[in-house]
């Protein structure tokens, strides 16, 4: 119950419950929203189709080549649609001598080129490249020539060396600029006697032409390979069209089933520093060096170098028929057509649908943890004018905020210096205009304020992480005296830090002129580096001038402006990909600042503030530091565990087990039961008991695990990086602090007292406090931020008057004795 205070000062800030049913419309809306705009982007589930009586997969859905497959006699050929792992969503009705064969996907303008993919025949085969110098002796028949001479076939040698070392490899093989050149010579040598090395077969490769050469035909080359295929396409669960980063080409992305990864990945164990030959319909498209084993379950098909359209015509045709797998050699097409999709538009009720289900769902859940957990909801802290001797205005300090954020954006303008930003510019624009990206330059990633202010907060996490750790610097972070020492220790490892990090930069600039482009000047390394070096301590004296003039934190103001300033407005999306990005800020948003309004008490206990985790385990790092920490202590992790540390973030299941573990651990470490009991005692508090950290625990795991899902659905790339979940989070709390920071100054003119850096203390303050009117600024950001915040301290705030009294009674309270 709020406490009787002196007149003219307004309670402190009173609890109420949160209401079950308002708090489950409100999830229940956001889930419909974000549902709605997810699928009006991505592809549809079939089953919400089927219940609106739509078609839920095949050509009946997406249109497609509906194809009669004829296979050889005595021949049981294998097809990727009958792996069990395969995803491809090929369909295949066998009915005696004559299989239907459907792939959908396939446009109209696509499908002449597939049907003739498919009547070439034969799938796709991984065999071992046998080296030989069985080639070289059809020179002595007569039939083949030395390199040098002007007749075909010629006799030609590859050499390499794998890149780990080890002995040369060569192969001696035929090269002719007709394919029947070399077919011929070969059958001409045999019914000479000569025969091809055992267990071997001879293939033929279309090769390139030799850059600069006079003669630019393509050529044809021989190779002799395993007589049984290692792998087949049965082993392909999808494939994937996409580009080389390095040579842009188009390339044709396979995936293996599990049982096709763990084949070849033995394969290529196997035959490492050999060539392993890849071929469709009995042609070897690449014969790559096997320099170590691939393990991975994936590979690469890259496309001829012929013109650019060509390439990715035929690289979307053998993308869709090698999801048929491994159609046999000897098999014929008897007939294929090109179907359109059917179902008409089911796809809005379907949505509708979906958006529905999910937002009753969303509705039941979040009332049923709301009922469970009891959360109360804190009241805006009121301060009347009469407690201070009149508010501050509101415009200079607006204005002292906007200055500092002008200065810093300034800067990002102003090229560091040796740099020669225009040849900059142009290698820049160069570089992503091959890519197609955005033709634009980051003017903050080359300019004085390079390094921003990571290697301040860099500093602060340092020094907090072992302050907490070192049994004599613990009490220092609890009192003014204690925080000047850290503080200065802060400033050290801060320069340090900026002074390393601006060396590399420095370093990296100097090594764009090894391209022959004109980019630094190594004259001024030094005072470059100096300068890069510099720029974090003026960027903390902005931020210091935020916080005694301004609004808000002075870090946390410049960190977000840094961000939003490094968001590319102008390339603002259209469409109903905008509408989901909206939607999903909308949501972070809400349930950020709903949650941060939000604590869980019991009579005479701490009420521990939420999410009782920080937002740790949400960020990349904090997940994959668990599993990281784990491991390094001797604990053996799950060999799946392992493989899919790198892809965490895209895995739904995974992400949400390992995020609910980190932000129990994170939980505990920061409001575990009976922690701070020293302190609250003098507060006349009892700590948090097991029952009340376990609903703060719930609670903290249902809000960070609707906001990882949030993280997974969003748009990524340019614009959207204003969808970061951990960036909004962080950017809303700065935002709400700031408006309470204002709301607050204006009816009281309030001093700072005592710096407060736990969380879990914030009402044991104000019940030391009493009746003193106050103030506690950035609550709700350190609340997320926590130990990893101490750059955002909770200041206590009163009024000039009480302010000796304030800080006598803080100082008693957490001095130590």
């Amino acid at each position: 119950m709020p406490r009787a205070v002196a007149s003219g000062i307004a309670a402190p800030p009173s609890t109420d419950a949160v209401s079950a049913h308002r708090t489950g419309v409100v999830i229940g809306v956001l889930a419909a929203a974000v549902i709605s705009a997810l699928f009006a982007v991505r592809e549809l589930p079939g089953r919400a189709l089927a219940l609106v009586g739509g078609a839920s997969s095949g050509v009946a859905r997406y249109g497609g080549v509906v194809a009669t497959y004829t296979p050889p006699p005595g021949v049981e050929p294998k097809l990727g649609a009958d792996s069990e792992h395969g995803d491809n969503d090929v369909r295949i009705d066998r009915r005696g001598d004559h299989w239907t064969i459907e792939l959908p996907h396939v446009t109209e303008a696509q499908a002449p080129a597939v049907i003739a993919r498919l009547a070439q025949g034969g799938g796709l085969e991984f065999r071992e490249v046998i080296e030989s110098r069985a080639a070289a002796e059809l020179e002595e028949l007569g039939l083949a020539f030395d390199d040098r001479d002007t007749r075909e076939p010629t006799i030609e040698v590859d050499q390499w060396r794998p890149e780990d070392g080890g002995p040369v490899h060569d192969d001696v093989y035929l090269h002719a600029f007709a394919r029947d050149t070399l077919v011929h010579a070969f059958a001409e040598a045999q019914r000479h006697g000569w025969t091809p090395p055992p267990h071997t077969t001879i293939v033929y490769e279309q090769t390139e032409p030799i850059p600069d050469a006079k003669d630019r035909r393509t050529g044809w080359r021989s190779y002799f390979v395993a007589d049984e295929a290692a792998l087949d396409g049965s082993a392909i669960a999808n494939a994937t069209g996409t580009y080389d980063p390095s040579s842009h080409r188009p390339v044709v992305s396979l995936e293996f089933t599990r049982h096709g990864a763990r084949v070849f990945g033995d394969l290529t164990a196997r035959i490492t520093g050999h060539k392993l030959a890849m071929l469709l319909g009995g042609e070897v498209k690449s014969a790559p060096i096997i320099n170590s084993a691939i393990h991975g379950g994936r590979a690469q098909i890259t496309m001829g170098a012929n013109d650019p359209r060509t390439m990715e015509s035929e690289r979307d045709a053998l993308v869709e028929t090698l999801k048929t797998g491994g159609l046999a050699l000897g098999g014929q097409i008897t007939g294929a057509q090109w179907v359109a999709p059917t179902g008409g538009g089911r796809g809005v009720l379907a949505r509708l649908l979906l958006a529905l289900l999910a937002g009753g769902l969303g509705y039941m859940l979040a009332f049923g943890l709301v009922r469970g957990v009891r959360p109360e909801r804190r009241h805006r802290a009121e301060l009347a004018a009469a407690a201070g001797t009149g508010g501050t205005r509101l415009v200079p300090r607006l204005a002292w905020t906007a200055f500092a954020i002008l200065v810093y954006i300034a800067g990002t303008w102003i090229s560091a210096p040796g740099l020669n930003r225009i040849e900059l510019d142009h290698v820049i624009y160069a570089g992503r205009a091959l890519t197609d990206a955005r033709p634009y330059l980051d003017a903050a990633q080359f300019s004085i304020f390079a390094l921003g202010v990571m290697p301040l907060l860099t500093a602060f996490v340092t020094v907090e992480i072992l302050a907490s750790i070192v049994r004599p610097w613990r009490a220092l972070r609890d009192t003014v005296a204690g925080r000047r020492k850290l503080g200065t220790a802060v400033a050290i490892g801060a320069v340090l830090i900026a002074a390393v990090q601006a060396y590399f930069v420095v370093t990296y600039l100097e090594a764009l002129d090894r391209g022959g482009a004109e980019i630094f000047d190594p004259k001024l390394f030094w005072p470059c580096v100096a300068t890069l070096a510099a720029a974090p301590m003026v960027l903390a004296v902005l931020a210091s001038l935020i916080s005694t003039r301004g609004l808000g934190n002075g870090y946390a103001v410049i960190f977000v402006a840094a961000w939003l300033w490094s968001i590319p407005w102008f390339d603002l999306p259209a469409g109903a990909t905008l509408v989901l990005a909206v939607v999903i800020v909308a949501a972070t948003v809400a349930i950020t600042l709903g949650v941060l309004g939000w604590r869980v008490r019991a009579p005479g206990r701490v009420a521990i503030p939420l999410p009782a985790s920080s937002i740790a385990p949400l960020h990349d790092g904090g997940a994959l530091a668990l599993i990281g920490t784990l491991t390094a202590l001797g604990v053996a992790m799950p060999r799946w565990v392992i493989d899919h540390m790198a892809t965490l973030r895209g895995s739904l299941t995974l992400g949400l087990v390992v995020l609910a573990i980190a932000t129990v651990l994170w939980a505990f470490a920061l409001t575990r039961p009976g922690r701070r009991r020293a302190e609250l005692a003098a507060a006349k508090l009892e700590p948090a008991d097991r029952s009340l950290w376990l609903r703060a625990v719930a609670i903290s795991i249902a809000a960070l695990a609707a906001l990882f899902g949030l993280a997974l659905i969003r748009p990524h790339g340019g614009w959207f990086a204003v969808c970061d979940p951990a960036m909004v989070v962080i950017a809303a709390a700065t935002l709400a602090d700031l408006v309470e920071d204002a709301r607050v100054g204006r009816r009281a003119k309030l001093v700072p007292v005592w710096p407060l850096h736990d969380p879990l203390l914030v009402d044991a303050a104000r019940e030391i406090l009493g009746d003193l009117p106050h103030f506690i600024q950035s609550t709700r950001l350190r609340t997320l931020l926590s130990m990893f915040g101490s750059y955002v301290p909770m200041v206590v705030l009163v009024p000039e008057a009480h302010a000796a009294e304030a800080h006598a009674r803080l100082r008693d309270w957490l001095t130590p004795r």
